[in-house]
């Protein structure tokens, strides 16, 4: 027994060194091959190019048949790479790099027309927008110059194209035998083909496309590129898709988007020549308040006078009642964005009224607007006084002076400080409204603005 197990000790002694012998025979082999397959390659690099053999000669030995074989079977090595050159550039994108960087150098009249369209194509069932920017592609089209692609209705898509663009798109889908529609138009009813809206009185339907094109279109404005944000604001504006209001705040928001992304390129594009805000104004100086406001200083005895002030954003007929409800121990309420352009609203409250005007297009929506509700327990005489801008309404609340201001974004600080200069102020004067005044993460907003 004690001999058979020094047999098998013996044998597994030989085992572990053929094993160790094996695995260094493998690492030599393994590093010869690398060395053959670089030589060949190097090889294959150098030898001239031959006229290929006749049919009846014979590959010499130094010939080896398996080197271009080999050599095509190390596409990452260097040679293969330098064998295979520079890559050529496309011309048609060379072209149009070309084209892009020397609309730099062209002035606002050769750019020829400017802004932005929807054109109108038909679809025969549901489809992504990846697949049809996918599919634009396929057929010609620049897809660079797409900015956005929806689906106002059943069976139509919409493509948000550069107006110089459109023609040429419109040549490219005729060649594919797509179905242009031509004026189609997003805020007729009839695009509402759900069945669950077939109930809904004319108005409503009105009111309900309205709706959906507007949270459409401010959708685009969000996910634009800053920098086209104003430009499509534009168009949807002149569409009657959104309103003024609507377009300043998407502005603003893509002045912030800018801003973060590229700080310096937003505060060289957007920053003021005048630096006429507040703070260069000295508002703060006791000596500059009368020169700013015409303040006139002349003490008046304190009264108790109870005034509420509401930015609405668009005040309904059938809300008011619910508005006012809440609001009972208030002597004087004063809206702004009533969208009010004509008449008055459902209400035994006293109003006094500054209209809005007219959004194009929107089915008598209206923008802007202010409107004052006079309780009917005020204990004071209220009288509306004449309007001193366009963006004011004032009024007498007893001895109480009231001027109520809506100052849309857009508004320069020069006609935000004209505009205040124009108010007759006392010392018994209360200006409020809606400024638009953005203090950033003072108040927990996101942008600031010179106001």
């Amino acid at each position: 027994l004690a001999e058979r197990v020094q047999q098998h000790d013996n044998l597994l002694a030989r085992l572990d060194l053929l094993e160790k012998e094996n695995g260094e025979l493998k690492k030599v082999l393994n590093d010869k091959d690398l060395v053959i397959e670089r030589l060949q390659g190097q090889l294959s690099g150098i030898r001239p190019t031959q006229a290929p053999l006749a049919s009846s000669e014979v590959a010499q030995p130094h010939e080896p048949v398996t080197a271009t074989t080999t050599s095509d079977a190390t596409p990452n090595s260097f040679l293969s790479a330098a064998r295979k050159g520079a890559q050529r550039q496309d011309p048609a994108r060379t072209a149009k790099r070309r084209l892009a960087a020397g609309r730099l150098f062209q002035t606002a009249a050769t750019k020829g027309q400017q802004g932005y369209q929807y054109v109108y194509l038909g679809r025969s069932g549901k489809i992504l927008r990846s697949e049809v920017r996918h599919q634009l592609r396929r057929a010609g089209v620049d897809t660079g110059r797409v900015l956005d692609i929806c689906f106002p209705a059943t069976g139509v898509i919409g493509v948000l194209l550069h107006v110089q663009y459109v023609s040429d798109f419109l040549d490219i889908m005729r060649k594919c035998e797509a179905d242009h529609i031509d004026g189609f138009e997003p805020l007729d009813p009839a695009t509402l083909a759900d069945s669950k809206f077939a109930d809904l009185d004319p108005a409503e339907r009105e009111q309900l496309i309205y709706e959906l094109t507007n949270k459409r279109a401010l959708q685009t404005l969000q996910f634009l590129r800053p920098l086209n944000v104003s430009g499509v604001g534009k168009y949807f504006l002149s569409a009657g898709w959104i309103c003024q209001e609507e377009l300043d705040s998407a502005v603003s928001d893509a002045i912030g988007r800018l801003a973060k992304k590229e700080p310096k390129k937003a505060q060289f594009l957007f920053k003021r020549t005048k630096p006429n805000t507040f703070e260069d104004e000295s508002i703060a100086s006791a000596a500059s308040i009368p020169v700013l406001l015409n303040n006139v200083n002349v003490p008046v005895p304190p009264v108790n006078v109870s005034l509420s002030f509401w930015n609405a954003n668009g005040l309904r007929q059938s809300t008011v009642h619910d508005v006012l409800s809440h609001v009972g121990s208030t002597q004087v309420l004063l809206v702004t964005e009533t969208w009010l352009t004509s008449g008055s609203f459902p209400s035994n409250w006293t109003q006094y009224h500054l209209y809005g005007s007219k959004v194009p297009g929107a089915f008598n929506r209206g923008s802007g607007g202010i409107t004052a509700f006079a309780s009917p327990s005020c204990p004071f005489s209220v009288s509306q006084l004449p309007s001193y801008n366009a963006h004011t309404l004032s009024l007498k609340v007893g001895n109480l002076t009231v001027h109520c201001v809506y100052l849309p974004p857009p508004l320069s600080s020069d006609q935000v400080l004209s505009l205040l200069r124009s108010l007759p102020v006392t010392s018994d004067t209360i200006i409020c409204g809606d400024f638009n005044a953005r203090f950033g993460s003072l108040l927990g907003d996101t942008n600031t603005n010179p106001r």
